[in-house]
């Protein structure tokens, strides 16, 4: 099948429309456009933003879509905040802590330490008793 690549800015804090959202020529995101597969990379630094994050992955994220987030463990009270939120959003996050000497040893150096973390999230359409994928833990 065809394929077709989206990107699109995306404030959570300011609702697609408000006033303050930044079009700047980009494609913005329509409040009821939805994607089969969602990818973000280090977004939770700070707690109101990623507390903010399961609503918007939430609308965004299509029914039978996924959702998937790598970070860096730096932060545990704002990804304990996180994981809360996302199950009052009915969404089912699984973890996977990916650990190798590279990132062990960087691990190390920046942030106080932390490992790797990638979470795969889906809508919880059955409630929570379907079991972990493949390599990933409940959360």
């Amino acid at each position: 099948g065809k394929c077709v690549v989206q990107v699109a800015k995306l404030d959570w804090l300011d609702p697609a429309g408000s006033e303050n959202s930044v079009a700047g020529g980009h494609h913005t995101l329509g409040e009821g456009e939805t994607f089969e597969v969602i990818l973000g990379s280090d977004l939770m630094y700070e707690m109101e933003p990623s507390v903010a994050l399961p609503g918007v992955i939430r609308r965004h994220l299509d029914r039978r879509g996924t959702c998937l987030l790598a970070m860096k463990r730096r932060y545990e009270d704002i990804l304990q905040s996180f994981l809360e939120k996302a199950r009052e959003c009915e969404l089912r996050v699984r973890i996977k802590q990916v650990a190798n000497e590279r990132a062990q040893e960087e691990g190390t150096k920046l942030f106080g330490g932390g490992h790797h973390v990638v979470m795969l999230i889906e809508h919880d359409k059955n409630g929570s008793g379907e079991a972990p994928r493949a390599g990933f833990e409940r959360a």
